[in-house]
């Protein structure tokens, strides 16, 4: 096997406050990711300590939602009248339309050109109801977005697409929406992932992401199951909580996905919000992992990342954004990968 997954089991000394002879244990795992190198640190116990800083507030989600409703400019009434539309030498049509998402651009763009997908016409959706098709469609239109860019042969080829649910991920509405880049710089972690995967292509003859599948329904321990071109599993070395990853087979980047491949990303996402949803969960990232758009590459396939984030309540601790993930860029988890995928499992598994 080329593919190793390395860790290191210790423990921390913590003297007990109620008798001066007995010392508290905390277990720790420190996990080193078999592709980036990337460490994570997998602390048992760690989500009792989660559990104190809050659970979910849905009557405060459901303040904010009804309080936003009336001035947000994604809403069915005002999206046609407040969101920018595209140069007409690029886009005639102004926008992108598939089923219900709409495509336009971002006001605040980060990239040369960057688009804002909105899901649903609901201004907010529970993560149980995002649903394949909304999920699916919204994609498509991002990808409309990037073949419209290939086809001009412009210089920007590297693009990923992305998603913040919710104040706590990053998003600026809690009108469900995706967003998608294209620039002519490489986003850092695509460009990391690449490199990792070309040197370890050219070490052993074969490409990582083959590999790491076959291994990994091999052991069963992580893997969590497939929906056709896709697959998915609960990574080694976590880079957050309720970290899952979806790999798709033979597509290097984005220009490469068929619409059975949105499709399925999106049957695999909605399954994975359901179990999110369940857990009591409201917010998360997730993004996909691209190769340059108009190069086909042997030894790299593209990603899915997605991962919970703090959850909504008045006063939320985001212990997920403190200095070791932001700056250390190391990974936290707090449960066994090996467990989630077990709990996972029930869900991606059921209708």
């Amino acid at each position: 096997m080329n593919i190793s997954f390395e860790k290191i089991v210790s423990k921390a000394k913590i003297q007990n406050r109620e008798n001066d002879s007995d010392l508290d244990l905390q277990k720790m795992e420190y996990r080193r990711d078999p592709l980036t190198g990337r460490i994570c640190t997998v602390i048992i116990g760690f989500a009792e300590k989660l559990k104190l800083l809050g659970e979910t507030d849905r009557d405060l989600i459901n303040r904010i939602a009804e309080a936003t409703r009336k001035t947000c400019p994604f809403c069915p009434e005002a999206i046609e009248k407040v969101t920018p539309i595209f140069p007409k030498e690029y886009f005639p049509e102004g926008r992108i339309k598939t089923g219900e998402s709409v495509l336009f651009p971002n006001l605040f763009p980060r990239s040369e050109f960057e688009a804002v997908a909105v899901l649903s016409r609901k201004h907010y959706l529970k993560l149980d109801e995002f649903t394949p098709e909304l999920l699916a469609n919204a994609l498509k239109s991002c990808l409309i977005f990037i073949d419209r860019i290939k086809e001009m042969g412009l210089k920007e080829k590297y693009a990923t697409i992305g998603c913040n649910n919710l104040f706590p991920a990053g998003a600026s509405s809690m009108h469900p929406h995706i967003q998608v880049s294209v620039r002519s710089v490489p986003f850092f972690m695509n460009e990391i992932l690449i490199d990792r995967s070309n040197k370890f292509f050219k070490s052993n003859g074969s490409n990582f992401w083959d590999e790491l599948i076959m291994v990994e329904k091999e052991l069963g321990e992580r893997y969590i199951g497939s929906i056709g071109r896709t697959e998915w599993i609960v990574p080694f070395a976590p880079m957050g909580g309720n970290d899952v990853m979806g790999i798709i087979k033979h597509r290097s980047n984005l220009t490469e996905f068929s619409e059975d491949d949105l499709m399925d990303l999106g049957k695999g996402l909605s399954k994975i919000l359901k179990y999110y949803e369940y857990n009591g969960l409201s917010s998360f990232n997730f993004v996909i992992h691209s190769g340059p758009i108009n190069e086909e590459l042997e030894y790299f396939w593209s990603s899915l990342r997605i991962m919970s984030r703090a959850n909504l309540r008045d006063v939320y601790i985001s212990t997920d954004s403190w200095y070791g993930t932001s700056l250390l860029l190391e990974g936290v988890s707090s449960e066994y990968p090996e467990k989630q995928a077990e709990k996972i499992r029930g869900f991606f598994h059921s209708k």
